[in-house]
């Protein structure tokens, strides 16, 4: 990819939340680490590092589905599979030589 002189460059949002959800699920983690959470309070902090990694897991498939190159996979594994339908489709199936 190169940029051309002049261009303007286009923020990817889904690029932008990864990263975001990424930071703050790193820096509540960071707290819960190295930090002393109270004890009346410790089942929240785990609820809400749970809630995060929901957050991020879905950030990241968002982002990974809406990229180029997953669609481009996509479009090859389609492909794919059209191709050995059509294979199999084609092809008689035999009975197995034996006993029966």
């Amino acid at each position: 990819m190169s940029i051309q002189p002049g261009a303007r460059w286009a923020v990817d949002i889904e690029a932008v939340l990864a990263v975001g959800s990424l930071t703050v699920f790193g820096l509540a983690l960071g707290v819960v680490l190295f930090m002393l959470v109270p004890a009346p309070n410790e089942k929240y902090v785990m609820l809400l590092l749970g809630a995060l990694i929901g957050v991020v897991k879905d950030t990241f498939g968002r982002y990974f589905q809406a990229t180029k190159g997953a669609q481009t996979q996509s479009a090859v594994i389609s492909d794919l599979a059209t191709t050995a339908v059509a294979s199999a489709v084609a092809q008689p199936q035999t009975q197995p030589e034996g006993p029966q």
